[in-house]
């Protein structure tokens, strides 16, 4: 009995649309009108902040550009090891 292991490919149109949005988002400033959040960082020199949303959306966002490049990497690792046997 033969086992088919599809993988996903990460290339896609959708995760391409993330990265750019991940981008534009980190590359413009625009925190105009946005309200500010007390945020508490326990490993932090200063351990009570204030951030505004879009600040964690930002770094929500690079967490995710990161995420995605790794699986990225790996899929094509997993792919090539899947090709040598």
């Amino acid at each position: 009995m033969k086992t088919e292991l599809r993988l996903m490919d990460v290339t896609d149109a959708t995760a391409e649309s993330l990265v750019g949005l991940s981008d534009n988002l980190i590359s413009n400033e625009f925190d105009a009108g946005v309200a500010k959040t007390m945020v508490y960082n326990e490993m932090s020199d200063i351990p009570v902040s204030s951030r505004t949303e879009l600040d964690t959306l930002k770094e929500n966002m690079m967490v995710l550009k990161d995420l995605s490049d790794r699986l990225t990497f790996l899929s094509k690792e997993v792919k090539y090891l899947m090709n040598l046997k």
